[in-house]
């Protein structure tokens, strides 16, 4: 890269050596010429900005170019479309990655000057996974529009029937709760009323024991005083 104010570096033998360079590479011929809107009628609806090696060439000799980098920067477009276009697996696919591995290295061999971060081209499948990105951002979108339409229409329609469901529970509640405490203080009753019981008849038999022993206490002090009496009888 040329510093601030310096004239971006051109040299027309290196740039047609870095063209033929490509040229031997291409075993398939597909970077030779301009593609035929005959041979192939979608690829100028496909690839916007065609170019190939022998017009490449033609505006170096022409004087087109007036730094090496626009002559890289060519070539690298003209790799990007035959990815773009051609169907992955196939010949004229593979040929256009080996020359997006190589492409810098041959202009190296040119004596061209090359910036690292000018190299890199995308491949199509790279835009294919942008394409899928943005399609499902719009899909997740469409699908987030929904719910919360559907979060709205839900809303609406049955407040007030959670409310009274919710006051039906509630009071459900309270009843239950009422019959619990009714139920419990029945049981506790019914236990005092058999602890009373149990008190009573305790009370009963002590008193029954206890009426026992006095009687026969009076027995026996009436029997002395009835002896008593024939005593006095006898005396008499």
């Amino acid at each position: 890269m040329p510093k601030h104010g310096e004239k971006p570096e051109f040299n027309k033998a290196r740039c047609l050596a870095f063209v033929r360079r490509l040229w031997d590479l291409d075993e398939l011929a597909m970077f030779h010429h301009p593609v035929s809107a005959t041979e192939l009628p979608d690829y100028h609806t496909v690839v916007k900005r065609p170019i190939d090696l022998s017009t490449i060439q033609r505006g170096i000799e022409n004087g087109t170019y007036t730094a090496e980098a626009e002559v890289q920067n060519d070539v690298a477009l003209m790799i990007a479309n035959a990815l773009e276009y051609n169907a992955k697996g196939t010949k004229w696919h593979k040929q256009a990655l080996t020359f997006r591995k190589t492409y810098a290295d041959l202009a190296r061999q040119s004596g061209m000057a090359v910036d690292v971060d000018d190299i890199y081209i995308p491949t199509a499948g790279f835009k294919d996974d942008e394409s899928s990105l943005r399609r499902a951002e719009k899909h997740n979108r469409e699908d987030l529009g929904a719910i919360l339409q559907e979060l709205e229409t839900e809303k609406e329609v049955p407040l007030e029937e959670l409310r009274a469901k919710y006051q039906r529970l509630e009071k459900g509640e309270v009843q239950s709760g009422t019959k619990n405490v009714s139920n419990d203080n029945e049981e506790k009753k019914s236990e005092e009323s058999d602890e009373e019981s149990e008190f009573s008849d305790s009370d009963y038999s002590d008193e029954d024991e206890d009426g026992s022993d006095y009687s026969d206490e009076d027995e026996e002090e009436d029997d002395d005083d009835d002896d008593d009496d024939d005593d006095d009888d006898n005396e008499q």
